[in-house]
């Protein structure tokens, strides 16, 4: 019969993609490691993983195992803390996923600062906007800014965030403002790819009508940062959130646009795997402190 100890070998070894990495983080020997995946391979009577040339890989079957041992080493990871954590003591692991350019922004900056605070909580930061959705339970926390496609999660609200087409003074000097959104599509328009949306798609709302325009986009790129540059630079619409183009937009840099029209709000919010009376103390204290943080530098 297959246990955890079982599941959690088989699970550092592809974590650390190399038999020998495994051995030294679990503080055994390579041979010990061998035998144990091997006798896991015995019990599950099918191959798991090859040795190639650029370390172990897993065979197909290998793939569907790994995708279930994940959920249950980090259900396990979650239960045990839940038993042996302090209620009043921050200390452990605590792994934030967030969005690539409001974390540069903010989370960064907001972690170390955390981490200051609580010195013997070690924190992973991952910075990307395409979260797999499978695999949210590898996380204590998720930022998430824009359309959430997964509702198993429990969402706390961080802050507001609307959303705006603008484009730089110069530009609308040279082409003109449109008026309404189908004249969006006489003008040249840039997108960002992120959280796998349908970036080409601008939807707009008046007086409870919306409209929606599909957008051919002259410039486009995955990272906020060079999106919002490109409209500096006189090169087109843009579609940005308001936490990134509040202070070219007081500025007078950009310049927003169809202001009587509406977009689908981004709010920021929090996605975490447990509701409030589960949490852990690193989880619960953490996210107290990102309210105050994020509440201090939107405002």
């Amino acid at each position: 019969m297959v246990n955890s100890a079982d599941l959690r070998v088989f699970y550092v070894v592809v974590e650390q993609k190399s038999m020998v990495a495994a051995s030294r983080l679990l503080n055994v020997t390579p041979s010990s490691i061998t035998q144990r995946i091997r006798q896991l391979e015995n019990k599950m009577e099918t191959k798991l993983i090859n040795r190639g040339p650029k370390g172990i890989e897993l065979t197909e079957e290998g793939e569907l195992f790994h995708s279930q041992v994940e959920k249950i080493v980090s259900s396990i990871e979650h239960l045990e803390g839940l038993f042996t954590e302090n209620k009043t003591e921050i200390k452990g692991t605590l792994k934030v996923l967030a969005p690539l350019g409001f974390g540069t922004a903010h989370i960064a900056d907001i972690v170390g600062n955390f981490n200051k605070i609580h010195p013997q909580l070690k924190i992973e930061l991952e910075l990307s906007d395409k979260p797999n959705w499978n695999e949210c339970h590898k996380w204590d926390m998720i930022i998430y800014i824009g359309e959430l496609r997964d509702s198993s999660l429990k969402l706390v609200k961080l802050a507001s965030n609307k959303r705006f087409i603008c484009a730089s003074s110069k530009y609308l000097e040279l082409n003109g403002a449109p008026q309404t959104p189908k004249q969006i599509r006489e003008h040249d328009c840039i997108a960002l790819k992120e959280n796998s949306e349908d970036v080409t798609l601008w939807r707009f709302r008046k007086n409870g009508i919306e409209e929606s325009i599909r957008i051919t986009p002259k410039l486009s790129s995955n990272e906020g940062g060079v999106v919002k540059k490109w409209a500096l630079s006189d090169l087109g619409l843009i579609l940005r959130s308001e936490w990134d183009i509040k202070t070219e937009l007081a500025q007078g840099r950009l310049v927003q646009l169809l202001p009587n029209y509406t977009l689908p709000d981004a709010n920021i919010v929090a996605l975490l795997r447990s509701d409030i009376s589960t949490r852990q103390a690193k989880t619960r204290e953490f996210l107290d402190y990102l309210k105050q943080e994020i509440s201090e530098r939107l405002e």
